[in-house]
C-alpha cells in the first residue's frame, strides 16, 4: 500500500470516527496512529467542552474519564468537572466541604492539602492561554472555599449556617411519608404503622386485605397477648406506654387505612394456637431499633419514660430463648448529618437487653447501609434510617 493511498484512507477512517487501534492495526505508521490518537482525544474534548458549557457537570466527566493515555492537563479539566458539580448542588448555595471532597471535621492539614492538590491541577488550564471552559471559575470556587475554612470566624459562621440548613432539610423530610403502592401488601402481612401523639411506628397491624380502588389496606391492629410478664403488665395497664416486642394477637376492630400510614413490614414468627394465630415480635439481627434512654440510666422506672428521647442501637444477635437476651450496639450520629448513623467504637457502647427489659424497645427505624462517601464524611458500613421513624430527641454516648 502506498504511502498516498494510505493518507486517503486515514482521511475516510476519522471521517467515520475509527478509533486508534483500527488504524494501528492497519497501518504500523508510527506517526499515522500518533495523528489519529490526536484528532480522536481532541475530539473527545471538545465533546467535553460542550456539556461544561451546557451544565451537564457529569457528562462531561465521563467523556474525559474515557480519555486513554498520556494526555496533558486531563486531571486538571477532571477536577474542573469535580468542582462545578459539588458547587452546584443543591444543599447550599455553595458547600466548601463537597468542593474541597472533605469530611466537616477536617483538619487544617487536610483543608490545605486539598487546596494544594486542586490548585496544581487547575492553574495550568486556568490561565488565558487555556481555553478550557470554566477552569477560571473552578479555581476561584477552591480560592473561596480554601479561605472560608481557613478562617476560624468565617468557618464557624459557614458551618453554624451548614449545620441550619441541615436541620431545615431533616424537618422537610420528615414530613414526607415513603409512598408504597398497594400491590406491596398481601394478607396476613405485618406491618408497622405511625400511631400516636409522635406518630412513631410503634404498632403493629396484621393486613386482611388489598383494594386498588380506593388504594387503602383493610388490616387489624395486633394488641399484647395475655399472659404477660409482670413488668409488661405495670408497663401497659398502669403506665400506659405502647409495647412493642412480645407476643400479639389480633385485636377486635379492622381499620381501612392509607398507604401513608406504613412504616415497615415486619419480620415475625407466626405461632398457631388453637384458637388464634399469634404473633412473636423481637427485635431481630442487623435491624435498627430506638430504645428509650433511660434504660440506660440504671433505674430503668417506666414512670420516667419520655417517648421522644431514644438512643439508636444496631441489634448484632437474635432473641435466644436458652440465654434471654439479644445484644445491640450503641449508634452515633455521622458528623453533619441527621439520617446517617455509625457504630459507637468503645466498649460502653455494647449493650446485652434481657427479655424483661425488651420493653424498654420504643419501635424499630427502618434502614439500610451504604458504600459511604469519603468527600461527604460518611463512612462505609454507616446506615442511612428513615427521618419519619426518628425521635425528636435523640441523645449518643459522649466520646
Amino acid at each position: 500500500m502506498s504511502s498516498t493511498s494510505g493518507r486517503v484512507t486515514l482521511k475516510s477512517f476519522i471521517a467515520t470516527n475509527l478509533v486508534e487501534s483500527v488504524v494501528v492495526v492497519l497501518f504500523k505508521d508510527k506517526t499515522i496512529s500518533k495523528m489519529v490518537y490526536d484528532v480522536v482525544v481532541s475530539k473527545e474534548i471538545e465533546e467535553a467542552k460542550e456539556k461544561i458549557c451546557g451544565g451537564d457537570y457529569l457528562g462531561a466527566r465521563k467523556i474525559l474519564l474515557q480519555v486513554k493515555g498520556n494526555v496533558d492537563d486531563i486531571c486538571g479539566m477532571i477536577a474542573v468537572c469535580d468542582i462545578l458539580f459539588s458547587a452546584s448542588l443543591g444543599f447550599m448555595d455553595c458547600d466548601f466541604y463537597f468542593v474541597l471532597q472533605i469530611p466537616p471535621q477536617a483538619t487544617t492539614s487536610q483543608i490545605e492539602a486539598s487546596y494544594n492538590k486542586f490548585t496544581t491541577l487547575i492553574e495550568p488550564i486556568a490561565n488565558a492561554n487555556n481555553n478550557f471552559p470554566a477552569a477560571a471559575s473552578a479555581l476561584r470556587i477552591v480560592q473561596d472555599a480554601y479561605s472560608g475554612l481557613l478562617n476560624p470566624e468565617q468557618r464557624k459562621a459557614f458551618d453554624d449556617k451548614r449545620a441550619r440548613k441541615l436541620e431545615s432539610s431533616a424537618a422537610e423530610a420528615k414530613s414526607v411519608k415513603h409512598k408504597w403502592s398497594i400491590e406491596e401488601f398481601g394478607p396476613e402481612q405485618v406491618w408497622g404503622i405511625y400511631k400516636g401523639q409522635d406518630f412513631m411506628p410503634r404498632r403493629y397491624v396484621v393486613v386482611n386485605n388489598s383494594f386498588s380502588w380506593n388504594n387503602k389496606v383493610c388490616a387489624t391492629l395486633l394488641e399484647p397477648y395475655d399472659p404477660m410478664l409482670d413488668e409488661e403488665i405495670s408497663w401497659v395497664q398502669e403506665h400506659n406506654l405502647p409495647l412493642a416486642t412480645g407476643l400479639f394477637k389480633r385485636g377486635e376492630t379492622p381499620l381501612d387505612l392509607d398507604l401513608s400510614w406504613f412504616s415497615h413490614s415486619v419480620k415475625c414468627d407466626k405461632i398457631m394456637g388453637e384458637s388464634e394465630s399469634l404473633y412473636k415480635i423481637y427485635p431481630k439481627k442487623g435491624e435498627i431499633w430506638a430504645i428509650y434512654e433511660n434504660y440506660f440510666d440504671g433505674t430503668r422506672r417506666p414512670a420516667d419514660v419520655k417517648s421522644d428521647q431514644c438512643r439508636i442501637v444496631e441489634i448484632v444477635t437474635d432473641f435466644s430463648q436458652e440465654y434471654g437476651r439479644i445484644r445491640a450496639v450503641s449508634l452515633i450520629e455521622v458528623p453533619g448529618w441527621k439520617s446517617f448513623f455509625q457504630r459507637v467504637q468503645q466498649p460502653d457502647g455494647d449493650h446485652s437487653v434481657s427479655r424483661k427489659e425488651m420493653m424498654f424497645f420504643s419501635h424499630q427505624v427502618p434502614a439500610y447501609t451504604v458504600e459511604g462517601s469519603d468527600s461527604h464524611g460518611i463512612p462505609k458500613g454507616a446506615w442511612h434510617v428513615e427521618p419519619d421513624a426518628l425521635p425528636l430527641r435523640i441523645t449518643t454516648l459522649q466520646l
